[in-house]
């Protein structure tokens, strides 16, 4: 399995309507996207047509239904990969390469 692109980039913030406001006035697009199962909107950042950063904040962990990182931190940011061929590969790949327990190279 290889990586074909990145879908998106997650990035945590302490305040989540000043981040937007600050990438507005850089002149990007802020965008809100609908999620399944009841839960808040998404907001997004979009870069043109194709690529976005998801914006969540570090409080978002005791919302009910979240479905990202468990102890985010003000400040970190993830991409989420698309990949090409079996995704049951995907975690056998990353505990090969250490990826699990915080052992990512940063």
């Amino acid at each position: 399995m290889g990586v074909a692109s990145i879908d998106h980039w997650v990035m945590v913030v302490g305040d989540v309507d000043r981040t937007l406001d600050f990438y507005r006035r850089l002149g990007f697009e802020i965008g809100s996207e609908p999620r399944p199962g009841g839960r808040p909107p998404m907001p997004t950042i979009r870069i043109g047509r194709a690529q976005k950063i998801n914006v969540h904040a570090h409080d978002w962990p005791d919302r009910p239904g979240y479905l990202g990182a468990r102890r985010p931190s003000v400040g970190g940011a993830a991409p989420r990969l698309m990949g090409r061929g079996c995704a049951a590969a995907a975690p056998s790949r990353l505990l090969k390469n250490a990826a699990s327990r915080g052992k990512v190279p940063v």
